[in-house]
């Protein structure tokens, strides 16, 4: 057993832990504390807004994103430390590889931080929800890119949205979120070519934002009363770390189930 068909067993262990303890993830202190203050309609306003933040980035955002790295030089890095875990497939060349794939991230936890505490300050909740969608995004893209994988096409997207789902999902939600992300991977990487139809996308779409939506909800509530509102950045920092840390184990599980199926393993 080479490296990578260990890594691959490795990881897949890890998510069965992390699914399971989603299943059984009871609701947070502070969201039971303050579920009775949470005005009526909350939920449906945060969810809305979420499925407008993804559309427009979806449509308008990606080469806004795209000037803050470079996406030619993320390819090209994920194409060349590929082959050199074909030419070696050794635990220090994985290593690098990992390492290259989580390469901004940090970063745009520090804007996330800044973005969110700032309008927390201010008393400002909804209007940055664009900002911290473009800003999750950009994440996603990036370590996307990291393991030679793109975000442009609709199945990409759906697939995207599905690992978001998977990384915000508790109870039942979980498992089926995991599943249903392996089983795009699968379609996606598999012979033919899976096509994914705008309102087949729109799913996905609203299925990501009531998962932010539940998620944030106490966060931006808080967030929208001033002072008090600096708990609601912290708390995008939270969920972006959340969310970025799920969608790399994904993608480096992605491309090592990809591997393992082209050289024929089960």
């Amino acid at each position: 057993m080479d490296a990578p068909e260990r890594r691959r067993r490795q990881l897949a262990l890890k998510e069965q832990l992390a699914v399971e303890r989603q299943r059984q993830k009871a609701p947070g202190a502070l969201a039971a504390a303050l579920a009775g203050r949470v005005p009526p309609g909350l939920k449906d306003t945060l969810e809305r807004a979420f499925c407008a933040a993804f559309r427009l980035v979806f449509q308008k955002g990606a080469g806004v994103i795209e000037k803050t790295y470079s996406k030619e030089e993320l390819r090209a890095g994920a194409a060349r430390l590929e082959r050199a875990v074909e030419a070696r497939p050794s635990a220090v060349n994985l290593r690098r590889m990992e390492k290259g794939a989580a390469k901004g991230g940090a970063a745009a936890s520090i804007g996330t931080v800044a973005e969110g505490g700032v309008l927390g300050l201010l008393g400002i909740g909804l209007p940055d929800i664009p900002l911290f969608t473009a800003v999750l995004l950009r994440g996603v893209y990036q370590t996307a890119l990291g393991y030679g994988f793109g975000y442009e096409t609709n199945g990409e997207r759906a697939y995207l949205l599905s690992v978001l789902c998977c990384a915000l999902a508790e109870g039942e939600a979980a498992p089926r979120w995991a599943a249903e992300a392996d089983r795009l991977a699968r379609r996606l990487d598999g012979p033919g070519r899976l096509v994914i139809e705008p309102p087949a996308l729109e799913g996905y779409i609203a299925a990501a934002g009531g998962a932010l939506a539940g998620a944030m909800l106490t966060a931006k509530f808080v967030q929208g009363l001033p002072i008090v509102g600096v708990a609601g950045g912290a708390a995008n920092l939270a969920v972006y770390r959340q969310v970025l840390e799920r969608a790399r184990l994904k993608y480096q599980l992605r491309w090592l189930e990809k591997r393992a199926a082209a050289e024929g393993r089960e």
